[in-house]
C-alpha cells in the first residue's frame, strides 16, 4: 500500500486541467489530417467538431488519456450546470471486417481524390473473393467488405468510412467520440424528457448511417448510462432505442479501460484499480520474505512495469476525486 499512496501523492502535484501535460497527440478534435498513404495525404485533410483517434499509434496511452479528458470536460461541465447526461456506448460488430468497399470508394470520390489514385483503390477492391476448401470441395464467394487488421492501408480505409459517422449533423447538445470501432455518444439536456428526446434523435441518425454503410453493432455491447447529480422526483429508466431495440441502462460503463459511474465520481474505477494493485503486492510479498528477499532495484522494476501502468491509466480525470473535500 505504501507504493500506491506514494504514487498518488506524487501524481496529485501535477496540474490536472492541462491536457498537454498528459498527451503528445495533436489536437485531433478540430483538425484531423491522416497521411497514412499517398491517397489520404492528398485527399483527406478534414475539419470536424468531434474526436477520432485511430488505434495504430505508438502513443497508445497518451491517446487514451486525451480521449478521456475530452469526455470528462464535456460531462463535468454539463453536470455542473445541473443538466442530465446520457452516455451511449456502441461497438461495431466485426470491427474492421465491417468496412464496406463501395462506401469507402464513394467517400474518396466525395473528398475529390485524384483520379489516378482513385483508380488504384478501385483496382485494389475489384474482383476479390474468399475461398474455403473442405475435403474435395471448394466454395468461392465474392467479397465486398473487410480491411485486414494489421495491414498498412486498413486503418486508413476504416477511418474514411467511420469519419462519415462523426460528421453527421448532430445537435449542439451532443459530443461524439470514437476510438477505432468503439463509439461513445454523449448527450446532455436540462430535463429527463429533453435528454431522452435528443438521445433518440441521435441514435436514429446513427442507425440510418449503419444501414447505408452495411454496418451492424454488437448487441451485447449496446449500453446506456445516465449521469446526473440531480435528485428527480420520479426516477425511471430512460427509453432510448437503436433499430427499434430499447437499449439496456447500466449503472457503470467501461470505456477504454476507465469505469464511468452514474454519479461521475469514479469510485468504482478507483476501487477496481486499488484491488488489482493490492493483489499484485500480495503476490510480490510471497517472494519478498526474510529468506528470499528481492533487491530494492528488482522491486522497483516490478512496480514500474506492473503497478504504475494500472494506477496511471486515465489518472488526469479521476485523481482529483482522491483529494480531501473542503
Amino acid at each position: 500500500m505504501f507504493l500506491i499512496f506514494t504514487f498518488l501523492r506524487h501524481i496529485s502535484k501535477i496540474e490536472k486541467r492541462d491536457i498537454n501535460t498528459y498527451t503528445h497527440v495533436r489536437t485531433y478534435t478540430h483538425t484531423y489530417i491522416h497521411a497514412h498513404t499517398h491517397t489520404y495525404k492528398h485527399t483527406y485533410t478534414h475539419t470536424h467538431t468531434h474526436t477520432y483517434i485511430h488505434t495504430h499509434t505508438h502513443i497508445h496511452t497518451y491517446t487514451h488519456t486525451y480521449i478521456h479528458t475530452c469526455m470528462h470536460y464535456f460531462v463535468q461541465e454539463s453536470i455542473n450546470e445541473g443538466q442530465y447526461v446520457v452516455v451511449i456506448r456502441l461497438d461495431v460488430k466485426g470491427a474492421f471486417d465491417a468496412a464496406w468497399w463501395p462506401g469507402i470508394l464513394t467517400y474518396l470520390k466525395n473528398l475529390r481524390c485524384p483520379r489516378n489514385l482513385h483508380k488504384v483503390r478501385v483496382s485494389y477492391f475489384n474482383e476479390r473473393a474468399a475461398y474455403v476448401t473442405l475435403n474435395n470441395g471448394t466454395v468461392q464467394r465474392k467479397v465486398s467488405k473487410v480491411c485486414p487488421q494489421g495491414s498498412a492501408s486498413g486503418p486508413g480505409f476504416w477511418n474514411l468510412q467511420y469519419n462519415s459517422l462523426l460528421n453527421l449533423e448532430y445537435t449542439k447538445n451532443t459530443k461524439v467520440i470514437a476510438y477505432a470501432d468503439d463509439l461513445m455518444i454523449i448527450v446532455k439536456g436540462t430535463t429527463q424528457v429533453e435528454v431522452e428526446n435528443y438521445a433518440n434523435m441521435e441514435t436514429q441518425k446513427v442507425a440510418k448511417w449503419a444501414r447505408n454503410n452495411k454496418v451492424n453493432f454488437n448487441d451485447q455491447k449496446l449500453k446506456i448510462m445516465v449521469i446526473t447529480r440531480n435528485k428527480p422526483k420520479n426516477r425511471r429508466d430512460f427509453n432510448i432505442f437503436l433499430n427499434n431495440k430499447n437499449l439496456k441502462q447500466e449503472d457503470t460503463i467501461k470505456y477504454l479501460g476507465i469505469i464511468i459511474d452514474r454519479r461521475f465520481n469514479f469510485n468504482e474505477h478507483i476501487d477496481n484499480i486499488a484491488g488489482k494493485c493490492i493483489k499484485i503486492i500480495h503476490a510480490l510479498s510471497k517472494s519478498s520474505k526474510i529468506k528470499w528477499r528481492q533487491r530494492h532495484d528488482v522491486l522497483r522494476i516490478i512496480y514500474a512495469g506492473a503497478i504504475l501502468p494500472i494506477l496511471s491509466h486515465g489518472a488526469p480525470i479521476w485523481i482529483e476525486m482522491l483529494e480531501p473535500k473542503t
